[in-house]
């Protein structure tokens, strides 16, 4: 059992195969360096039983390489990579697999929090950094 919603992301997180280098709020701008940086956690529902709906919002924070060149493949493969990891994360929401949560709370789902597959924060030369927001939905007892 996790104590806490970053443990059990961070565990989540650890399963997915293309992520090599995984950090927790703060990493490395090295290629393919994926952070877990939390950006809030909110109340959506209160219950009369005590017990709330809440959405815990985390960015994954991914460095690729980038490149200027004209004709080169490889900011191509660069959004590929971006678009498999939410297609990992909207796989394991819709096969209800989601992240362990600590003692009394139960996950509800994992979603993107924009339509877009995420977007390039900074730029410099040779690598870029990408952005991907998504929120925890679950329910707290």
């Amino acid at each position: 059992m996790v104590d806490s919603i970053p443990a059990g992301l961070w565990e989540w997180f650890k399963s997915c195969k293309q992520i090599t280098r995984l950090f927790f709020n703060f990493s490395d701008d090295q290629n393919e360096s994926t952070a877990i940086s939390p950006s809030g956690d909110t109340l959506l529902e209160d219950y009369i039983d005590g017990s709330q709906r809440r959405q815990y919002a985390f960015e994954v924070v991914r460095f690729l390489p980038a490149t200027e060149e004209a004709n080169d493949p490889g900011n191509v493969e660069m959004i590929e990579d971006v678009e498999s990891l939410v297609e990992w994360v909207r796989a394991k929401d819709a096969a209800g697999e989601f992240p362990e949560l600590p003692t009394g709370c139960f996950a509800d789902g994992v979603q993107t929090l924009e339509t877009s597959t995420g977007y390039v924060a900074m730029q410099s030369e040779g690598k870029a950094k990408y952005m991907l927001p998504f929120a925890l939905t679950y329910i707290k007892e």
